[in-house]
């Protein structure tokens, strides 16, 4: 086991379910700092080097997935934490899918990104043939390649300077452990044992990954159990550089929803905060369920723009903002979301009262029949008040 591993926490002491990043072969815990910069609120956040890179030691090899295994536990018991949220990318999605399947006592959550698992004969034979050469030319070898495998051409082209970095980044890399790494992600294939996942799982690639390509991702949703996948168009393997805030605005939401409600409000992202204290649990789980690429990216948008950031604009109260939300929905004819705004309304210190008298606004201004519609969402909204009232 080693232990001589370089660990960041950020928000520690914060509530919450702590979330565990790991990243991927020749890279370091700072590749997170972009996406975690948009997930205050989520917990703690911890980042560790893998063994081998960054700032952690290189323990004698050869390595086996296992080792990372430990090594990943032995964070988790030096911080006192029993369960965490788990979010890995490339070897890390590797080591993320050992964890989930072999340790599943100390996961919550997971989210597996631009790994791999299923790969072809053809995508054996490719991996083997590319251990060969940083075995034979170390990670200097692999740098001098180039960055097609990584990046798009457009990204490149407008950011010539990440990718220098990157690139300088992977060639100072440790040889042996460089090497000790890599040959555990050319010859592991956990492809087999994902069924045995039984955690909320998310699994993400890229449209134009070579090394993680979508059907990679889409084998992995068949076998893991309560899983959904999310391939993210024009993307090749290095999304956490060329899209972080988008990837932290589709992992947000899902890390936020604890199903099992041990940690309450707190583990939540604020906008998911707001928007479940406005509109209730139930009418957001039944949003968030079935998600697909496009509903939870959609749902993504809803919670950290409409709910983290305009209904949190301190100047307007939320109560202003209900006034203003049902005025809107009745004239639109959004009925459906009129009369969860109703009990959201309730919720924000209107009183059935105010809601009448808006009522009245709205057949004034809207017309009587969209008056008539929302006096069936308030009667509903207001009638579930005085049920609960009497419990």
């Amino acid at each position: 086991m080693n232990k001589n591993l370089h660990v960041v926490v950020r928000g520690i002491g914060s509530p919450g379910t702590p979330t565990v990043f790991i990243h991927g072969v020749g890279s370091n815990l700072g590749v997170w700092t972009r996406v975690q910069n948009r997930l205050s609120g989520l917990g703690p956040l911890v980042s560790f080097d893998l063994r081998g890179h960054g700032n952690s030691g290189t323990p004698p090899g050869p390595w086996e997935l296992d080792d990372f295994v430990s090594d990943f536990v032995r964070v988790l018991t030096d911080l006192g934490i029993a369960r965490a949220n788990v979010v890995g990318f490339s070897l890390g999605g590797l080591i993320t899918q050992a964890i989930a399947a072999r340790v599943p006592e100390r996961v919550e959550r997971v989210v597996i990104m631009g790994a791999v698992a299923g790969r072809t004969d053809a995508e054996r034979e490719a991996v083997l043939e590319r251990l060969a050469l940083v075995e034979r030319e170390g990670p200097a070898g692999v740098a001098a390649r180039g960055s097609e495998r990584w990046y798009t051409e457009e990204f490149a082209a407008a950011h010539p300077e990440t990718v220098n970095e990157h690139l300088t980044r992977l060639g100072e890399n440790d040889r042996k452990g460089y090497a000790a790494a890599y040959r555990v992600l050319a010859t592991s294939d956990l492809i087999d044992e994902l069924s045995r996942i039984r955690a909320p799982t998310l699994i993400v690639t890229g449209e134009h990954d070579v090394g993680s390509p979508p059907h990679m991702s889409e084998a992995m949703g068949k076998r893991i159990p309560n899983s959904h996948v999310v391939i993210v168009s024009g993307q090749r393997h290095a999304m956490l550089e060329e899209c972080p805030e988008h990837i932290a605005d589709l992992i947000a939401p899902f890390l936020a929803s604890e199903s099992d409600g041990r940690n309450g409000r707190a583990s939540m992202a604020p906008g998911m905060v707001v928007r479940r204290e406005v509109l209730g649990d139930e009418y957001v789980d039944r949003a968030l369920e079935h998600q697909d690429e496009v509903s939870l990216e959609f749902q993504s948008f809803l919670t950290s723009y409409c709910w983290g950031e305009i209904w949190t604009d301190s100047r307007l109260s939320r109560r202003d903002r209900s006034i203003l939300t049902l005025g809107m929905t009745a004239a639109l004819g959004r009925m459906r979301e009129f009369e969860a705004h109703s009990r959201g309304a309730l919720r924000n210190g209107l009183t059935p009262a105010e809601l009448t008298a808006a009522l009245k606004q709205i057949a004034v201004y809207c017309g009587v029949p969209a008056g008539v519609a929302a006096a069936v969402g308030i009667r509903n909204a207001v009638g579930e008040l005085a049920i609960d009232g009497a419990a």
